[in-house]
């Protein structure tokens, strides 16, 4: 450490020049004691440690993390470790894999289990792992990142941002979607805490990110998608990003919470209701066990008792980790089965996840005669259900069921966009009035046909992966999808995009349209969730073509349904 003069001062200690820097330029604000400093005998690891977390500085070289890449190639060839170092780092993969503290390797349990079945293997401390394996870990998977989007193109950034309400910290992930070798690959560019929320913050945040991964983040054709905030349609104005979409699972939530059932006054105080029944029978599980009359109640009762406390935990972490879902907000300020299921607990409703709004519904309709029994024994009459607030509950789960199942669809981890005009008419075919429907359901319904195309806009980017999906190419009238597809063209051309198309002023889709529309994009790895949200897609097509073939509508009036 040296003064002003440049006079040694310290030599006990070494100094992080950049943690002076930054107080030396807060003037008044800034204090000596917030900079921070390392032994000199062991300053070396320390330091560069430092640096990459606080400044984001990294400092370990191309041939450690080639190294550490080599002990994570070894899975794929069955090889074992063959050092401690090697060893740490496994461990430090593993439970960053599975979610699961350091913590754990203190544990007695862990440690007899090694010491026993794993005698040559000294598990590392808590502390060994969070210093040294971790960071390895980091870098050496920030290396393959780099060199993932060291040649790409063309980007969509994806980030979404919510608030830790235990200690009212603003959270921001940034993830990257991108075609290679016509593969779809998703990657995570980071997840930090932020300032807040505001539009510049966010931009900035998300710049720097690009610039820390991209070579060249401004010769990028730069997409967006996000949950539509208004904070967040600014961050990408500021990012001038080309276009633009907004999240479907946060869009379809908005459709079904904002729009429809909280603007229904009996349907927000039935609701209100049910979750005041289960919160009443979670607290009041002690007294109910005191009145059990029957075996079968008593078991009923100490199911519903244990996946009440269950419920109650996950009630407590949402609103701890509450995602944000601002809508006409400004969001500036600073403050994501097949088969019939019959619920045997009853489930709560959670604010920021509007399926779990039918989970509630569903499992007090399934448990229906135990929870009137239950109420009555801890005296809660007035949380009884009449007749008339079962009926509704049961219609209102009827209704939501489909919603559901397109919920679970936009989770495939497969690009579909050419999907949202398809949900867009399975959602107005689900909202037809019948004449069962009793006036509470025809207001939902309409309230939801009122906001749909609010809340699913259909952009030229989606109606030009409607075009070049095979699935669904036909279902835009061939007119419009040669426009769609020279404007495509044109736009990629001017970018840079595609350097072989013929520069003579004329239109080249005629030549490549066949030839780019029988292009599908192909994922490695595809798990059983993915196939089955696939046969869920195919069969709303087939559904489709189906009623164009009898008749029932023209491909005029498909093109109206969906857009």
């Amino acid at each position: 450490m040296f003064d002003g003069d440049g006079v040694l001062v310290d030599e006990s200690r070494v100094y992080c020049m950049l943690c002076l820097q930054m107080q030396q330029s807060m003037g008044n604000k800034g204090h000596l004691s917030k900079v921070i400093s390392f032994a000199a005998l062991t300053s070396s690891g320390n330091l560069n440690l430092h640096l990459s977390q606080k400044h984001d500085v990294i400092i370990n070289s191309e041939e450690k993390c080639k190294k550490i890449i080599g002990y994570f190639q070894k899975y794929k060839d069955g090889s074992g470790a063959t050092s401690t170092h090697e060893v740490n780092r496994d461990i430090a993969l593993w439970l960053c894999r599975d979610l699961t503290p350091f913590e754990a390797v203190s544990k007695d349990g862990l440690r007899d289990f090694f010491k026993k079945n794993v005698p040559s293997i000294t598990l590392p401390t808590p502390d060994a792992l969070l210093s040294t394996a971790l960071e390895d870990v980091y870098q050496a998977v920030r290396s393959g990142v780099k060199a993932k989007l060291a040649n790409v193109n063309a980007l969509c950034v994806m980030f979404d941002g919510w608030t830790d309400r235990y200690k009212a910290r603003s959270y921001l992930g940034v993830r990257a979607s991108f075609l290679q070798d016509w593969s779809f690959n998703v990657v995570t560019l980071g997840c930090h805490v932020l300032p807040d929320h505001k539009s510049q913050t966010v931009a900035d945040h998300v710049n720097f990110l690009l610039k820390s991964f991209v070579p060249d983040p401004k010769k990028l054709y730069l997409t967006s998608v996000h949950d539509g905030a208004a904070n967040m349609l600014k961050t990408s104005k500021l990012l001038k990003v080309a276009t633009y979409q907004h999240c479907a699972a946060h869009s379809l939530h908005l459709l079904l919470t904002t729009d429809s059932m909280s603007q229904v006054t009996e349907a927000v105080e039935l609701l209100l209701k049910c979750r005041n029944i289960v919160t009443a029978l979670h607290f009041k599980t002690a007294v109910m066990e005191d009145e059990m009359a029957s075996t079968e109640d008593k078991t009923v009762i100490q199911n519903m008792q244990y996946r009440m406390s269950e419920t109650n935990s996950v009630l407590e972490l949402d609103d701890q980790f509450a995602m944000q879902l601002p809508d006409e907000c400004d969001g500036e300020s600073t403050v994501q089965q097949t088969g019939q299921h019959i619920h045997k607990s009853l489930k709560a409703a959670c604010p920021t996840r509007w399926n779990s709004t039918l989970e509630m519904v569903q499992s007090i309709v399934d448990l229906e005669r135990e929870v009137q029994s239950a109420l009555k024994r801890i005296g809660r009459l007035d949380l009884c259900l009449h007749a008339h607030e079962l009926d509704f509950l049961k219609e209102l789960a009827t209704f939501l069921k489909p919603f559901k199942d397109m919920s679970d669809l936009f989770s495939c981890s497969l690009p579909m966009l050419s999907t949202i005009p398809l949900i867009k008419m399975r959602i107005r075919k689900n909202c037809t009035v019948s004449g069962t429907d009793d006036e509470k359901m025809k207001l939902l319904k309409e309230k939801v046909l009122a906001k749909l195309d609010h809340r699913f806009p259909i952009t030229d980017t989606i109606k030009l992966n409607v075009i070049l999906d095979p699935s669904t190419k036909d279902l835009v009238p061939r007119e419009d999808a040669t426009t769609i597809l020279d404007n495509a063209v044109k736009a990629a051309v001017q970018r840079g995009l595609i350097t072989n198309a013929v520069a003579t002023g004329q239109s080249t889709v005629s030549a490549d349209a066949s030839a780019m529309t029988s292009t599908s994009v192909e994922v490695d790895e595809v798990d059983e969730g993915d196939l089955r949200r696939k046969r869920m897609r195919l069969q709303m097509v087939n559904e489709l073509r189906s009623e164009m073939n009898s008749g029932q509508v023209t491909d005029g009036a498909v093109c109206k349904q969906c857009y």
